[in-house]
């Protein structure tokens, strides 16, 4: 049996091709939030550092720029990173890869240190890209499909980025509960009848990155909705005593034309 999921857009704040993430707490003393991501493709990684702002201002990027990060794995290599601008470290000799385990360290905020281990999964490949029309009276629809097969015996989870003319539409989540080893199809629809921006046209590049990430990573997605709500509460972190991420996943990737 296949897994069917169809999922909407959801539109996202972009800039330089990489999501941004503004947490919001009720009135708060400032918390550490760290937005790091480490794919198999060869570096350089970008880590984004920051302060919480409340939930009452708009939003602002408080950069934290006085930060000592060190970047490790289990083969014995590490790396201090260098700050490439405000708030933004890069990371550029390490190169992480599946099955290994890398440690993320960070030192501010007079001296605290804010720690996370994650390792990378197995990766797992796209099958096929699929962009099908539906009509809905005077009304068609284009919905991209991408399906990818779930490896046997581990637990899968996956997060699913739909770009449309190098623009990030949306960014989704599934796992593999039920149909472990099974066929996973994910069903995107891009286009929205309503707003001339979002609609798709013939010539559009339609790329979709698969994303393998860990069980940890897939509740903080999941928990990060809810930051949107009146009272939000904080999303759950995989680093010590601080908020956000440190994703360390594979990626794959595909596109299309829409002909």
């Amino acid at each position: 049996m296949k897994r069917m999921i169809f999922l909407a857009i959801t539109v996202v704040t972009i800039a330089a091709c990489q999501e941004e993430i503004d947490i919001k707490l009720n009135d708060a003393s400032p918390k550490v939030v760290v937005e790091a991501e480490l794919t198999d493709t060869l570096p350089p990684y970008t880590i984004r550092l920051s302060h919480t702002i409340d939930f009452s201002e708009p939003n602002a990027f408080a950069a934290i720029t006085d930060a000592n990060i060190v970047l490790s794995d289990d083969m014995g290599n590490s790396e201090t990173l260098v700050q490439d601008s405000a708030g933004f470290y890069g990371a550029k000799t390490i190169i992480a890869m599946p099955e290994h385990i890398y440690t993320l360290s960070i030192k501010t905020d007079g001296e605290k240190t804010y720690t996370a281990t994650c390792k990378m999964p197995s990766a797992v490949e796209i099958d096929t890209l699929v962009m099908t029309t539906y009509s809905y009276g005077s009304i068609s629809v284009r919905m991209t499909e991408v399906k990818f097969t779930d490896k046997a015996g581990e637990k899968g989870f996956y997060r699913i980025k739909y770009y449309v003319n190098g623009k990030l539409r949306s960014a989704n989540l599934a796992n593999d509960e039920g149909f472990d080893g099974k066929q996973i199809s994910v069903s995107i629809f891009g286009d929205n009848p309503y707003n001339e921006a979002e609609q798709l046209h013939i010539g559009d590049s339609i790329r979709i990155e698969l994303y393998t990430i860990t069980e940890d990573i897939y509740s903080y997605f999941r928990s990060l909705r809810n930051t949107s709500s009146a009272s939000p509460a904080n999303p759950k972190s995989n680093i010590r005593d601080a908020l956000g991420y440190f994703n360390v996943c594979t990626m794959r990737w595909k596109e299309i034309i829409i002909e």
